[in-house]
């Protein structure tokens, strides 16, 4: 198998870099850095819940000091409390899933504390996909 080469500057809206890493141990750089071209996004993480209810943090990157704390807090318990935790329990295996837009004033006053005062987040974006019962 050839070794993939990340061009040094890819073109505009290209996400290729980031497919070719996943698998990668340098895939969350890369992934943020695609990120980072597209969109201005600081920070990213990934979240596996499934629907017994349990909820583990499986990427952390970017440039939040506490992003690992917040990744943490979120597994740990505030994923029960995010407002899209009912939009992604109601939708069907498989059928693409809309996620609503929440200004942080829609949330919980100490979600909103931790998740966005503290932490110095100033809007999130969420998406997600259903695999099985993940």
């Amino acid at each position: 198998m050839r070794p993939q080469v990340v061009p040094a500057s890819p073109a505009p809206g290209d996400v290729a870099p980031a497919v070719l890493a996943i698998g990668r141990p340098d895939f969350p750089n890369i992934l943020i850095d695609t990120l980072r071209r597209q969109a201005a996004v600081g920070h990213c993480m990934v979240f596996a819940l499934n629907r017994a209810g349990a909820a583990t943090c499986l990427l952390d990157a970017g440039n939040i000091p506490i992003g690992g704390d917040l990744g943490a807090a979120y597994a740990g318990q505030f994923h029960e409390s995010d407002p899209n935790r009912d939009v992604l329990f109601e939708a069907e295996g498989g059928a693409p899933i809309m996620l609503p837009s929440f200004a942080p004033r829609m949330y919980g006053a100490r979600y909103r504390k931790i998740f966005f005062h503290d932490s110095g987040i100033v809007d999130k974006c969420a998406t997600a996909i259903w695999t099985g019962d993940t």
